[in-house]
């Protein structure tokens, strides 16, 4: 059973991965570049390791397990649902949930990129234990390291489960935790990076020695610590990891088969008394009020779409006012675009951050250029984002101009909000010697153009996401990644370009005609640019509405 479900998710990767030669050979050059620096890491160390050298190779060996702790314990927030290939509610059809099965999907939870990692790092520490003249403890780790492994899987998996059955409850729930887990993703990458970039130019220094001590206390250390702690001679460590150990095993171990159960066969709700009282009625509902009340909600379309009165209270038609009500909801609520907003809002913090270093100009730049273009190719791409709901747009008859302009109007707060915060960001980080005010203009004009010519392009061909209640980190439903990406760089490219009229007046004409005009003008050729992209974009959407159709149907999950 084991060797059968280790195999089924091996075998489910692979397909993934060969599905596309192009997604094959970026995982190929992934590895090679980030298997190389694994490697150097690893190996490096132990080249140079020798006896005399044992108190910092203890002490830097329980940070790495600690780390590697946390990372398993981190990981169920930051992946949920990202990984379905081994949930026990996958097997439920087929098998019963036998004790044998509950093991085989603990074991199979290391098979993977993270227990593969994670088992060479405790190689390596394996090999370091022998290196410094310690062959009893590293024999000793030896043995201790499939324990570690599954302490580890036991650990992760429980916490899974729970975040699982937590989203479980309602989409609403669902939804917020997705968004709050890939926020905090990316906000933890980000800083993991900004920390590695100050600390390699010495402007953070550790003091290791302190932090070893206090990491050998907490249950991230684990039981892989347990032979460095006695090589140091830190029995007490040791043995209070062998009860976190103990307590792992005891209370998570053994209700690990009842946990697999439950997934697999569904827990009994008891019925509330309303409930018991409305069968006993023979009532088809428990409220039959509560019904009426929201079949008039239902009714009414401008309680579904909050902003809609809004909207048409700027002059807009009711077609193009709906659609513009829908996406601007979607922009806050649904869980694949919210995120990538709040993202979009970070981006500009990131690259403050690195403008303050004197090796981060650059990737501060990149950040602030890179804000508007991916904002404005989320914008382009929200037809994409709307696809499940798109057959009902074609049947009402909504035209190519309403889809178009309905979708742009709905984000330009967003795009608002965004350019501003990057802006006045900008006018701090880079030295150039522009207001707020200008790069903040600079900023909308150049989000405001890629959304445009983002949009005719979507008229013509659509690109894959995440189908509807997923994770916006999913790759579930996605499709012609490497369409998108081309296409994401050709729009950048056409832009940017476009930016450079404006940006020239602002620099040659500022000393002629005041600053107001300078930015009259470029809003104009902006705006003038962005419309006629955006005329282009509605007449392609028209004639292309069936094959549009059908490149959705063609999308997993969609």
């Amino acid at each position: 059973m084991v060797a059968s479900i280790i195999g089924l998710k091996l075998r489910s990767m692979w397909n993934n991965l060969t599905q596309k030669w192009w997604k094959l050979v970026l995982v190929i050059l992934a590895t090679l570049y980030f298997g190389g620096f694994l490697g150097f890491i690893l190996i490096a160390p132990l080249v140079i390791l020798d006896a005399g050298l044992t108190t910092p190779f203890i002490q830097v060996a329980v940070l790495a397990g600690s780390a590697v702790g946390l990372a398993w314990v981190v990981a169920p927030v930051f992946g949920m649902g990202l990984d379905a290939t081994t949930a026990p509610k996958s097997f439920a059809p087929y098998v019963a949930p036998t004790r044998s099965l509950s093991r085989a999907l603990l074991y199979s939870s290391l098979a993977g990129p993270g227990g593969l990692i994670t088992f060479l790092v405790f190689v390596a520490g394996t090999v370091g234990l022998f290196k410094v003249d310690q062959p009893l403890y590293g024999a000793l780790s030896i043995v201790l390291m499939p324990f570690a492994l599954l302490s580890l899987a036991l650990v992760s998996q429980f916490l899974n489960f729970w975040f699982a059955a937590r989203a479980e409850v309602s989409q609403g729930r669902r939804d917020m935790m997705q968004m709050v887990g890939v926020v905090l993703l990316v906000a933890v990458m980000w800083g993991f990076s900004y920390f590695m970039s100050t600390f390699a130019e010495g402007g953070i220094h550790f003091d290791f020695v302190t932090l070893a001590n206090v990491a050998k206390w907490t249950p991230f250390a684990g039981i892989v610590s347990i032979p460095y702690l006695l090589v140091s001679g830190e029995l007490i460590p040791a043995l209070v990891q062998v009860a976190y150990a103990a307590a792992i095993f005891a209370f998570l171990g053994a209700g690990w088969h009842s946990l697999v159960r439950g997934e697999m066969v569904g827990r009994a709700h008891q019925l509330s008394s309303e409930a018991k009282q409305a069968v006993a009625a023979g009532q088809s509902v428990v409220d039959p009020a509560l019904v009426t009340t929201e079949t008039n909600n239902v009714a009414g379309l401008d309680t579904q779409l909050k902003s809609l009165n809004f909207w048409l209270k700027l002059g807009l038609n009711p077609p193009t006012a709906a659609i513009a009500a829908r996406n601007l909801h979607m922009w806050v609520r649904d869980a694949r675009l919210a995120p990538s907003l709040i993202i979009m809002i970070m981006m500009p913090i990131l690259g403050l951050g690195f403008s303050l270093t004197p090796a981060g100009a650059a990737t501060g730049w990149f950040m602030f250029v890179f804000t508007p273009l991916i904002f404005g190719q989320n914008t382009g791409m929200l037809i994409s984002y709307d696809s499940t709901a798109y057959w009902m747009h074609v049947s009402a008859g909504v035209t190519g101009r309403a889809d178009r302009f309905g979708r742009l109007f709905a984000s330009l707060p967003a795009l608002l909000v965004v350019s501003v915060f990057n802006g006045v960001l900008a006018s701090i980080a880079l030295p150039i010697g522009q207001s707020w005010f200008a790069l903040t203009i600079g900023s909308f004009m150049l989000g405001l153009l890629v959304a445009s010519i983002m949009s005719a392009v979507t008229g013509y061909r659509t690109f894959g996401v995440q189908p509807p209640g997923t994770s916006t980190m999913s790759t579930k439903g996605t499709a012609n990644q490497m369409a998108t990406m081309i296409g994401g760089i050709i729009v950048f490219l056409i832009g940017s370009l476009l930016m450079v009229p404006p940006v020239l007046a602002h620099i040659y004409l500022a000393s002629i005609i005041t600053s107001p005009a300078v930015y009259l003008l470029a809003m104009v050729w902006t705006l003038a640019i962005s419309y006629a992209a955006l005329r282009i974009g509605a007449s392609l959407l028209e004639r292309n509405q069936a094959a549009i159709l059908q490149q959705i149907k063609s999308w997993p999950g969609h």
